[in-house]
């Protein structure tokens, strides 16, 4: 006995079990509603696929609802989606492969037909999710006026032909097919004169020709100098012993019109042969590897040209393996440490001075942290003497973006850190002792310039010269001084909480006044509360304003701003001097240097106070540099920190 729907609606009789299962489907709850308020033309597609023989698929409407039919049936497996893909919505059925079928569901609902051929779409049956081939089409179902209501699939699951890839080769039109759309160079060269029988655009653009010229022809009768780079003899091999031919990298000289330029070839030769076993020709792929081969030749000039510096520099190599704390060290690293072979961290930490290794510990929690290691630290060598040693690492990152490695590089700075110390203990010496007479001299200089204010004009002229020469000499042996102080790290920077405006102000209107000039502008300045050291900080913008007067014509004006950026407050002061060539500009914040070509300027010390402006600002959590073109002035940068 018929059930109700098949009585009351046509289109559902037959279809088999699908069939059954539809009738006996509950639709009023699916946003289709009850078959008697389905359309027409769903009507007539449910109805096609039922009685169709070949698989077909029907989404449905805005939430794609499901009808599939039993020649469909068998690509859902057993312990899978089946019965239950039948009126379900199509996101809900298949999350697994949802966002790749969703874009053509798409496209097609915009009225657009879509073709796949051995689409790989993996789907959840037979209990586990399983690679499947498919090839499809991906119909529009229009209503009467041209919207399109569903999609129609017709498919047919094709994951035994690509499984079994050599039996499609020896299909014709599938290799065919499989060649001309190959991404790489591929052909098929018949009999022992290696006819050219199929071939691809990839492999006529190695050969220098096309399809005109070489289609039906030997190989060697377009390319003959090919026969004289070796690759008849391999043909032939391969064509008289069945044996595979594979290699990697082989250089190959193109023909004209390429002026024989070089390429880098990976080659595969493979017999083919007929259903009888017999050996017919070759199936020869080529892929153009030029780029990677080129980049592998690259990478191994550098590489050496690395070990080179590092045995130039007479550094150490070592690689830390941060979860096993496995420790790789190269020869120059145990001659350093004057270890032997060593494989764990554990085993170097004896090394270390006790005072250094929680320093050394927290540099390496610290790099895990930034991605950097650079640290200073005490050994004592084997001979029971000290040495200080130099760390310098990049933390590598896996690709579950965690920390894995620590490459690095150590060097043994010992004598540099008895020279600097002998050179810091000198000018802490003569500075010392300049300090005293020059504070003498500066203060009779200012008293004789005070009583002798009215004196002639070329006295005073002499006393003023006179004083600016003592200051000079004051601000010299001050930088010498702050230099030594901060590399002991003897200089103690008192942070407190202060308004980096303000600061701004005052140290503007104190350089005005001592200067006696209003070329300082103030062009913009945020409200921003720092949390630093208030006296060091305007240290360094007293010293750039400086810089900025005296490298800037008397008649342009020096501008100076304050903005918040990224979590810092950046104070930028902007000159219209000759500018720096960018070659000093790298050089600009280091010891002693002095910017050249600054015509009418004379030098006014040792080039020490940006190289103290720097140290101040990056031992504070900060940044300073300088953007500059010659020609058009100079802008000096320092950040600092926000409070948290």
């Amino acid at each position: 006995m018929k059930n109700t729907l098949q009585s009351s609606f046509s289109f559902l009789e037959g279809g088999g079990e699908m069939g059954e299962r539809i009738r006996n489907y509950d639709w009023g709850k699916t946003s289709l509603g009850t078959p008697d308020k389905w359309p027409e033309n769903l009507c007539m597609t449910v109805s096609l696929i039922l009685n169709s023989k070949f698989p077909m698929f029907l989404w449905w409407g805005k939430d794609r609802i499901q009808f599939y039919n039993d020649a469909y049936r068998p690509s859902l497996g057993n312990n899978g989606k089946h019965p239950f893909a039948r009126g379900q919505k199509g996101e809900d059925c298949w999350p697994e492969i949802w966002p790749t079928i969703k874009p053509l569901i798409d496209k097609v609902f915009s009225g657009e037909s879509t073709w796949s051929e051995n689409q790989l779409i993996p789907i959840y049956r037979n209990g586990k999710l399983e690679d499947v081939y498919w090839t499809f089409s991906y119909s529009p179902i229009k209503d009467k006026e041209g919207n399109t209501q569903g999609v129609l699939v017709i498919c047919n699951e094709t994951t035994r032909l690509v499984t079994y890839t050599q039996e499609t080769l020896r299909s014709e039109q599938n290799l065919r097919n499989t060649i001309l759309q190959s991404p790489v160079g591929m052909c098929i060269l018949m009999g022992p004169d290696f006819i050219v029988d199929i071939a691809n655009k990839k492999i006529y653009e190695l050969w220098g020709t096309n399809e005109e010229m070489a289609l039906g022809k030997p190989i060697f009768s377009f390319l003959p100098e090919a026969r004289t780079q070796g690759f008849e003899e391999l043909l032939n091999h391969v064509y008289h012993t069945g044996e595979t031919y594979k290699v990697k990298g082989i250089a190959y000289a193109l023909p004209a019109p390429r002026n024989n330029e070089t390429v880098y070839l990976d080659l595969l030769y493979e017999a083919f042969r007929e259903s009888n076993g017999s050996i017919s020709g070759i199936i020869a792929v080529a892929t153009d590897v030029t780029e990677q081969v080129l980049n592998y030749k690259k990478t191994q000039e550098a590489e050496l040209k690395a070990r080179m510096a590092i045995e130039s520099a007479d550094l150490g190599l070592f690689e830390i393996e941060l979860e096993s704390s496995s420790l790789k060290t190269d020869e120059r690293f145990n001659e350093i440490f004057g270890v032997e072979k060593i494989t764990l961290r554990k085993d170097v930490i004896p090394v270390f001075h006790p005072e250094d290794r929680d320093l050394v510990n927290m540099a390496n929690e610290e790099a895990i942290q930034t991605g950097y290691l650079s640290v200073e630290y005490r050994i004592i060598h084997k001979d029971r003497s000290i040495h200080w040693i130099k760390s310098n690492g990049k933390v590598i990152v896996g690709e579950n973006g965690k920390p894995e490695k620590i490459y690095g590089v150590i060097q043994d700075v010992t004598s540099l850190k008895e020279i600097n110390q002998q050179k810091d203990d000198y000018i802490s010496i003569v500075s010392h002792e300049l300090k005293t007479p020059v504070t003498s001299m500066r203060i009779n200089s200012y008293i004789l310039l005070e009583l002798l204010a009215n004196a002639d004009k070329q006295v005073v002229s002499m006393l003023k010269s006179m004083n600016y020469q003592v200051e000079r000499l004051s601000h010299i042996i001050q930088d010498l001084t702050d230099v030594t102080r901060l590399e002991s790290d003897k200089v103690l920077f008192r942070k407190e909480i202060f308004d980096f405006g303000l600061l701004i102000k005052e140290n503007v209107a104190e350089i005005q006044i001592i200067n006696q000039t209003d070329r300082i502008v103030i062009t913009h300045l945020e409200p921003v509360t720092i949390f630093a050291d208030k006296d060091r900080t305007g240290q360094v913008l007293t010293n750039i304003l400086t810089n900025a007067l005296k490298y800037s014509p008397a008649s342009q004006k020096v501008h100076v701003s304050l903005i918040v950026k990224d979590n810092e407050a950046i104070c930028a002061v902007k000159d219209f001097g000759n500018g720096i060539k960018k070659e000093e500009q790298e050089k600009i914040f280091e010891r002693f240097f002095q910017v050249s070509g600054n015509k009418g300027v004379a030098a006014s010390g040792f080039g020490l106070g940006l190289y103290i402006s720097c140290q101040i600002i990056e031992r504070q959590k900060g940044k300073i540099w300088v953007e500059s073109s010659p020609g058009e002035g100079s802008t000096f940068f320092f950040s600092l920190p926000l409070m948290n």
